[in-house]
This record gives C-alpha cells, sequence and structure tokens, in this order.
C-alpha cells in the first residue's frame, strides 16, 4: 500500500512540473535583454519596442544600488509572429507587433523622447545608461557583469 501511495505521490509531482515547464518560455527563444544601467536618479522612464508599450512612467534609480543598475531589466522573448516582454520580478506583457531582426526602441525618459533601432544579430544584450540627459545603448554578444 506505502509503495501504491508513493507512485501516485510521484506521478502527480511529475505530472504537475510538467504542466508549469509547458508555458515557460526557452532561454533559446528569448531575442534581447535590456538592463537600465547607471546614471539613473529617480527618472521617469517609459519604454516602447517597435510601438508597443512596454514600461509607462516607471521611476529608475541606480544611485543607492551595490551594483549601480536600475532594478528595470526587460528580456524579450519571440512568439510565432509576435513577442513577449518579461519584466524582471514583474508581468509578461505579449505583443502583437511584428517582430524582426530590426528592433526599434523609443524611450520617453522625463518627458524628453529618444529613439535606438537596433539588429538583433548584432548581440542579444542590451545596456541603456543615462549621462546628463542623454541615454546611450551598447549592445554586446555576451551578458555585461556589474559590480
Amino acid at each position: 500500500m506505502k509503495k501504491a501511495i508513493g507512485l501516485f505521490l510521484l506521478t502527480i509531482n511529475i505530472l504537475l512540473m510538467s504542466c508549469a515547464n509547458a508555458n515557460q518560455i526557452k532561454k533559446g527563444d528569448m531575442l534581447f535583454k535590456i538592463t537600465f544601467a547607471q546614471g539613473f536618479s529617480n527618472d521617469t522612464l517609459s519604454l516602447c519596442l517597435n510601438s508597443c508599450r512596454i514600461v509607462y512612467n516607471r521611476i529608475l534609480s541606480s544611485d543607492n544600488t551595490s551594483d549601480g543598475i536600475t532594478d528595470l531589466q526587460i528580456s524579450v522573448f519571440k512568439k510565432n509572429d509576435s513577442f513577449s516582454a518579461k519584466i524582471f520580478q514583474g508581468k509578461e506583457i505579449s505583443c502583437q507587433a511584428d517582430i524582426r531582426e530590426t528592433i526599434k526602441i523609443e524611450i520617453v525618459l522625463n518627458g524628453s523622447s529618444q529613439s535606438f533601432t537596433i539588429d538583433t544579430k548584432q548581440g542579444a544584450y542590451l545596456s541603456i545608461e543615462k549621462n546628463g540627459n542623454d541615454l546611450s545603448l551598447r549592445q554586446t554578444k555576451e551578458q555585461v557583469l556589474y559590480d
């Protein structure tokens, strides 16, 4: 009887784990990841990818963190002909916008608009930093480590 109960519990556990994994996005489907790094101090930021709003009026600060980066990191995943953006420790946003190798990133920072166009073949890791009122984007093929 104990073996039957143990086998039953093991079967239920395997079923639950496979259901949880079915909804997860595979790491290989990640198109790119955006990290908002240094230079932000109580700045208000909104972000669109290919005209799809991902972040709206979020306050960013990197001054008081141990690694010098903000808490805003966005991973973008391909989903059929569209994409999904997963905000670190936050929600997932699905967009029906067309996703190609070239992506337009539109940012409004403290009321001023700036845009970048990236080619995903040039690297999947994007770091956006603030210097004065200007933003700069760095794109790499390897994930950047921050101290």
